[in-house]
């Protein structure tokens, strides 16, 4: 049992004797007793308590008087064992609070006399008295937590045929620890005996014998090992196959004679095959080995099979019956007297470390710096855990969050976010992105490396010295030509790698670039195996983002065929795509003469095509065209949209035209805006990634949400991509699907961006390339003019017979702009304009925008700025394209729409122009600047629809609120001195004009 003289006692023999327990009371701190109950008294139900709560009553021997326990719920069937039961507790409890000694408690951890752990609640107990022989305590505890997790009499009834396997060994010579392998007792046998002999004391009479039979069996695994060396899990048993079983014990053991060395895949209720990556720990400073279930020669002993299938089997009956895409992480180690890790983990991840170590193979020992490993805290899963539950002793609202913590960190989506790459980070030779770098420096030489643009070749080492904290090596190199180089190319390629300039595949260190100048550049690194003088290769990447994000640059960048035709299109002037002679037929019903020709040059294009609309100008019928073509050419397409409207609007097409298509994307979107059209068709039939796969194989569609990054895992299922709104030159360079498919389509409305648009490149020396749509030109009037003051000499340039004004503000309206210029002098401090049209609101907006950044003289002693608090994006598709999203005039009247720049520079300002909705937190967030004049531009009606409006106009009085007729804004030449007349007021509304009065 325990010896309880000290805190810091340890969990002996089972079959050593008991001391008292000295209490420890420290004033407001945390106390720690050991309480060893001899008898459990009585168990009542509390009426006063929780339903169906009991109440437990305990001794001490050193106590006067008792105290209680309460438990709830779960644990109320359970009440029989601990009738007579002798259960050692160890608890932490305030001072003076033993009437609310565990007082709302669900889980956590009882020890009994062997030793066994059961859960009891965890914030009151003390870690290290109950984990003995544990190395890392909190881990050792949380596992523990994770295996206990079933019912308690489960784990009274597993405790105590633990203790009668324990007599059964020492009063039978034959099966003892050490000769129960050579015995010709079977484990099928001795659980027979014990059911015969200890039926009463293991409560078995009411259970079924196959299931006893297989519990008891269950826990000999436990007689095999050292007591020092006791694993964490109380898991499965031995015998020459690992068979499926139940999912609390998912083995049994039909003999003792062996193991099977090969891992089996288990069909406990699961839709897709379980997968598990190995990989051990060793600390004694040799490279860590990685293994695969893949890979035939698995070096891994039987134990490790019999913990990995055990381990694996409870940690997945814990997810949900539907949730068949999961898989795990099991780390062991081959230290004596350490633990067994199982980490469950969502199958991209497991995607992501098999693909690692795949490319871990390719490299040699001496190419990777070693990283040792010298504490297990290091290398800990639960290391996040260790914070929170030091923050448990104080017992501070925390109680409640660790518990959901647990639940989610371990059985939920946030799992790799939370413990995968903290874990990653600390176990693997290096980080995701740079094992890639190092794959593509061994298969990619130098000279190809420099022509990208990404590689400085033979660099000379001026100077090796420490950094002020010694915690890094700082590297100078003196080179005028390469520092201005960098300064010209490279100033986002903040990470580098160096590389023997003899011996190309050694890695001589990575680091960071630190500071250049005119004539020189200094590296930190922080891995290395440098010294001044010599000559290296310095490669230079982007790794500001998550390691996914650098697995995609990387990828892009350093693929072996990274010299594409597409990419070359971008980096290299002189390079011309190419067209077919003959058109794939298409339907050309509804199409303009420019959408027919963007067709038409679509279909021709050998490499890639690219067409430059308006969002709302015509694009997607154009896009529908194309893919309808190439359907019926059974081509394999990929489209990938950047928006889920788009994705809608391909769906529908799709589905009217009865084409089989996939939809990917982020789960709660697809569940939530696509749930029809995925359930409808082919998704419903995939149950994992391996099944979409398959069925792209007989699916000519595939619609995708470009940003989430799947394209990067199925680029090479397709012969066409069409993409939707992704033009910037970044976007080129780490797209991973340039150099993989056969022709390629974009969409966008970039035409005039700036001077890294890819439209613009292309349309200086290929203007065949590029197709713009011209239906934002033929519009309204009114937009047209606006577009053109806006572009002036860029869309001279491009189209020389059209006359431009540089000025906005001389196509808008007269009425219009002397509204507002009324409205800013109006000595209100908050006005409301109202507007029949949704059109109007956002020209009304501009409106101020262009007065404020025109610099219209007023009369007015305020500085005025224009705040939006909608996006662009939302404004085209509400306010019928009055401007585009990319116009810059837009841009700067809203402020550039960037919430942040909105924070940082309200202060600054007396006047703010919001356009609002329906959400009350816009008037919210505009009484909370301080600003002297405040504007809103809502659509008439929501004063008397929207409570929170209604609230806001009623302390108004009705000077403030101004209702604008459409009719009159279409006016050429109105009466503009007379207001009244053409603006109507709201009826009156009682209120106050006080400022003050409103922002109370």
């Amino acid at each position: 049992m325990i010896n309880g003289s000290t805190p810091n006692n340890q969990v002996q023999n089972p079959l050593s004797s008991v001391s008292a327990p000295t209490s420890v009371n420290q004033p407001n701190q945390l106390s720690s007793e050991l309480y060893i109950i001899t008898f459990v008294h009585n168990i009542v139900f509390d009426d006063k308590a929780k339903e169906n709560a009991l109440v437990i009553e305990i001794t001490n021997k050193n106590l006067s008087a008792p105290r209680y326990v309460r438990l709830y719920g779960r644990w109320i069937e359970l009440t029989h064992f601990f009738i007579g039961a002798s259960i050692i507790v160890n608890a932490k409890f305030k001072k003076g609070s033993f009437t609310n000694f565990y007082t709302d408690a669900d889980e956590g951890i009882i020890t009994n006399d062997s030793g066994s752990i059961i859960l009891f609640p965890y914030y009151i107990c003390d870690v290290g008295l109950i984990t003995s022989g544990i190395r890392c305590l909190r881990k050792g505890f949380i596992h523990n937590k994770l295996n206990y997790d079933q019912t308690l009499k489960s784990n009274f009834l597993n405790t105590i045929i633990r203790k009668c396997l324990i007599e059964y060994i020492s009063t039978n010579p034959k099966s003892s620890a050490s000769k129960l392998q050579q015995s010709k007792f079977t484990l099928s046998k001795i659980a027979d005996d014990l059911i015969t002999k200890y039926q009463s004391e293991l409560f078995l009479s009411g259970e079924n014998e196959t299931t006893a039979k297989k519990k008891i069996i269950s826990q000999l695994y436990f007689i095999y090992q050292d007591s020092s060396r006791s694993p964490d899990f109380s898991l499965i048993g031995l015998g020459n196959k690992i068979v499926e079983s139940s999912r609390m014990f998912p083995t049994l053991i039909k003999d003792n004679e062996g193991f099977n060395q090969t891992l089996v895949s288990y069909k406990l209720g699961l839709k897709s095959k379980l997968h598990a990556i190995l990989e051990t720990i060793n600390d004694e400073k040799l490279p860590i080995r990685i293994y695969s279930s893949s890979i035939s020669d698995t070096n891994v002993n039987e134990e490790h099979i019999a913990c990995l299938a055990g381990d694996i089997s409870l940690l997945r009956s814990r997810y949900p019956e539907d949730v068949a895409d999961v898989g795990f992480l099991w780390y062991y180690s081959t230290i004596p007297d350490s633990r067994y890790i199982v980490q469950p983990m969502r199958q991209e991840s497991l995607n992501l470390i098999a693909r690692r170590n795949d490319i871990v193979s390719l490299i040699a020992d001496n190419s990777i710096p070693e990283r040792i490993i010298t504490k297990e805290c290091d290398t800990c899963l639960v290391k996040d855990f260790c914070n929170v539950l030091s923050r448990m002793e104080s017992q501070s609202p925390y109680e409640g969050m660790i518990s959901q913590r647990t639940q989610k960190n371990f059985y939920g989506t946030t799992l790799e976010s939370d413990f995968f790459w903290h874990h990653y980070d600390h176990i693997s030779t290096s980080s995701l992105g740079e094992m890639e770098a190092y794959t593509s420096i061994l298969t990619n030489d130098v000279e190809n490396r420099v022509k990208m643009l990404n590689c400085a070749p033979k660099m000379k080492i001026f100077s090796v010295h420490r950094d002020v904290d010694k915690s890094a090596t700082i590297v100078t190199f003196e080179s005028p030509t390469f520092s201005y180089f960098y300064s010209l190319h490279l100033r986002k390629h903040n990470s580098a790698i160096l590389t023997d300039v003899e011996n190309p595949d050694v890695i001589l260190g990575t680091g960071i670039v630190q500071n250049f100048s005119n004539t020189m550049l200094s590296l930190k690194l922080y891995d290395h195996h440098v010294k001044e003088g010599i000559l290296v290769n310095i490669d230079f990447f982007d790794w500001k983002g998550d390691h996914r994000t650098r697995l995609l640059n990387l990828f892009s960048l350093f693929k072996p065929n990274s010299h594409s035709k597409i990419r070359n299109l971008i980096l290299e002037k002189n390079f011309c795509p190419k067209f077919k002679s003959n058109s794939i037929k298409f339907n050309e019903k509804n199409l303009t003469n420019s959408e027919k020709e963007a067709v038409d040059t679509a279909l021709r294009a050998e490499d890639l095509c690219m067409i430059s609309c308006h969002p709302d100008s015509g694009f997607l019928k154009v896009a529908f065209r194309i893919l309808e073509s190439f359907v019926s050419q059974k081509k394999f397409i990929l489209i990938a949209c950047n928006y889920y409207t788009e994705i809608d609007s391909f769906a529908n097409f799709l589905s009217n035209c009865n084409i089989k298509f996939v939809i990917c994307g982020k789960a709660g979107h697809i569940n939530s805006k696509f749930h029809k059209f995925v359930y409808e068709n082919l998704i419903s039939k995939c149950q994992n990634i391996a099944e979409i796969e398959k069925i792209l194989q007989s699916t000519k569609v595939f619609i995708t949400q470009i940003q989430k990054k799947f394209v990067f895992n199925y680029s090479l299922h397709f012969d066409v991509i069409l993409s939707i709104d992704m033009f910037s030159q970044d976007f080129f360079l780490s797209y991973p699907v340039m150099s993989v498919c056969d022709c390629m389509i974009l969409f966008g409305n970039k035409v005039f961006e700036k001077e890294n648009s890819c439209f613009k490149i292309l349309s200086e020396k290929h203007s065949n390339l590029v197709m713009n749509l011209t239906e934002l030109y033929n519009t309204h009037p009114f937009i047209a003019n606006t577009a053109r003051s806006y572009y002036g000499i860029e869309l001279n340039s491009l189209y020389p017979s059209v006359t431009v004004s540089l000025n906005p503000l001389n196509v808008l309206e007269d009425p219009l702009l002397g509204l507002m210029k009324f409205v800013l002098t109006m000595d209100n401090p908050i006005v409301v304009l109202q507007c029949d049209d949704v059109s109007q609101l956002g020209l009304i907006t501009a409106v101020c925008a262009g007065l404020v950044f025109q610099s219209v003289q007023l009369n007015c002693p305020f500085k005025l700025s224009p705040f939006y608090f909608t996006s662009i994006q939302k404004m085209i598709h509400l306010y019928q394209n009055i401007f585009s999203r990319d116009n810059e005039f837009m841009r700067d009247a809203a402020g550039r729409v960037s919430v942040l720049s909105v924070l940082l520079c309200y202060k600054a300002f007396d006047v703010g122009v919001f356009v609002g909705g329906e959400n009350p937190d816009l008037i919210k967030s505009a009484l909370s600047y301080s600003m002297k004049k405040i504007i809103f531009v809502i659509k008439e009606g929501m004063i008397s629809s929207n409570p929170a409006w209604y609230s806001l106009c009623s302390r108004l009085n009705k000077q403030s609120i101004f209702k604008i007729k459409s009719e009159f804004l279409r006016l050429v030449h109105p009466p503009f001195p007379n207001l009244n007349d053409h603006f109507g007021y709201i009826p009156e509304i009682n209120g106050s004009n006080d400022i003050e009065d409103i922002l109370s």
